[in-house]
């Protein structure tokens, strides 16, 4: 029993660490971010919506666990610490959305766009400021 009061930690760790980077490998994260990295010294004064929810395809589904901050020219997407691994962060310029739709689901704002082939869509407050940003 105390061998497992040792391990059980480790073990955890090892399974979150494994499922965190097949999500990102199968969901599509792993390559949006190697295609659209984040160069941190290139943008400034963002505006920051925690907590937002971010589906890429099918498999990549990241529920409230995302926060976005929204640039001049693009959107940044970076997980929360604990699935940060294998979860580098994105940015998106606004010219790089294509096919753009925006809606509501009952009282959650979503918009639905693809990029490099994959279908993201993105739901929370997030979204009006978006929306502003593209119609400019």
């Amino acid at each position: 029993m105390k061998y497992f009061i040792i391990f059980y930690p480790l073990i955890f760790i090892i399974i979150w660490a494994f499922v965190l980077g097949l999500t990102s490998l199968i969901g599509g994260w792993y390559n949006l971010s190697k295609k659209f990295p984040y160069k941190n010294t290139k943008y400034k004064n963002g505006k920051l919506y925690r907590f937002q929810s971010v589906k890429l395809n099918y498999i990549g589904r990241y529920g409230f666990c995302i926060n976005i901050t929204i640039y001049d020219d693009g959107i940044l997407l970076k997980p929360l610490l604990f699935y940060a691994f294998f979860h580098k962060p994105i940015f998106i310029e606004y010219k790089q959305f294509l096919n753009k739709q925006f809606g509501k689901f009952f009282f959650i704002n979503f918009l639905i766009f693809n990029l490099d082939g994959k279908n993201i869509r993105i739901f929370g407050n997030s979204i009006k400021e978006i929306k502003s940003k593209l119609e400019k």
